[in-house]
């Protein structure tokens, strides 16, 4: 009960501390795995390099260190490709990012959450999935199917519509829970704007998730 109390007590702390201010590199860090499910299906077009700029900007927050926080890569057409194996690196991050050529194709977003999902899973780490799409999944019955299944095995999935189109809504079903959808109309707003939003936000699910195993 004491444990309990001492746990309300330091969650409560730590949320009115990150909502005051605003994650630096620095604190942003644990045994996080964090996978980047990427769209690169046909209708990406132009956006493709404004993507790719966003994710290295999103990395730049999270203080990749090969005793912390490690990022993958998945790109998701109508195949899906392991582009990034969970990496420490951040210089290889931002060597290899520029250089991802597009799949084409439809969207296939099930067969990338599944990627991910294969990707995560190490003994003592938290898994986390930014999902990047700029439209609704081919199946979206079997991309929630996955979705689900990622969060059944511990993880948390942050999802992230870019465009215009009210159909994107459709994608908040993918994210972990309501705090954890975006929805941008463009990726130019995503890479001009919104990035260091989106890394608060995985910076706070950082912490909670070391909180949550620490108390439970």
């Amino acid at each position: 009960m004491k444990l309990y109390y001492a746990c309300a007590l330091f969650a409560a702390l730590l949320h009115a501390t990150v909502d005051a201010r605003r994650m630096t590199p620095s604190t942003c860090s644990g045994d996080i795995d964090v996978i980047f499910a990427l769209d690169g299906s046909g209708s990406m077009s132009d956006d493709w390099d404004r993507m790719k700029s966003a994710v290295t900007d999103i990395i730049n927050h999270l203080n990749v260190d090969p005793d912390g926080t490690h990022v993958g890569v998945v790109q998701f057409g109508t195949k899906v490709r392991r582009e990034i194996a969970l990496t420490g690196d951040q210089q290889q991050l931002d060597l290899e990012i520029p250089r991802l050529d597009r799949i084409l194709g439809n969207t296939n977003i099930a067969g990338g959450l599944a990627e991910a999902g294969r990707m995560l899973g190490r003994p003592g780490r938290h898994g986390i999935v930014f999902l990047l799409s700029d439209g609704l999944a081919d199946d979206m019955d079997a991309a929630v199917q996955q979705a689900r299944q990622l969060e059944a095995d511990g993880n948390k999935i942050m999802s992230i519509a870019v465009g215009t189109n009210q159909a994107l809504s459709g994608l908040k079903a993918l994210a972990s829970s309501e705090d954890l959808f975006a929805s941008v109309d463009s990726f130019e707003t995503l890479l001009d704007t919104f990035t260091s939003v989106l890394a608060d936000k995985a910076c706070k699910l950082f912490v909670e998730m070391e909180l949550d195993e620490g108390c439970y």
